[in-house]
């Protein structure tokens, strides 16, 4: 057993706005009162910060749950990243992290996703790792 994580950025690329159709929406739309929420295609627009997913991190989370039955996506607070390229001057971007629990790891399938969410979100780089886990 596997826990698949995916580090995604809110915007699609560096000095992009976020995608504004929800993020003036308040209030936890899954009903999780917890550090995390449980991602509903059907109604995960938003969280509580005002965080707005895009069409892109929507449909994802509905590829996620219909293939495996959930996802789990922490996005209340997201993580800063920064980093300076190249060519100067410092970049950043706000990461959200979404999880799946999987039973068998198809490292294919995953590379594949990572490769479409690069082309997608127009980034560079996404990382998307596995654990191996053991339930208790």
């Amino acid at each position: 057993m596997h826990l698949v994580q995916l580090l995604l950025p809110v915007t699609k690329a560096p000095g992009q706005a976020r995608d504004e159709a929800g993020a003036n929406e308040r209030g936890n739309e899954c009903g999780n009162e917890g550090g995390n929420e449980r991602a509903n295609a059907a109604d995960g627009k938003s969280d509580d910060a005002g965080y707005a997913f895009t069409d892109v991190h929507r449909a994802l989370s509905a590829e996620l749950t219909a293939r495996f039955g959930g996802v789990t996506a922490y996005s209340r607070s997201p993580a800063h990243g920064v980093w300076q390229p190249d060519a100067g001057g410092a970049e950043h971007d706000d990461i959200v992290l979404l999880e799946v629990v999987v039973e068998t790891l198809d490292a294919d399938w995953w590379r594949d996703l990572r490769q479409r969410l690069e082309r997608d979100l127009e980034q560079d780089s996404i990382l998307v790792r596995a654990i191996a886990i053991q339930m208790l």
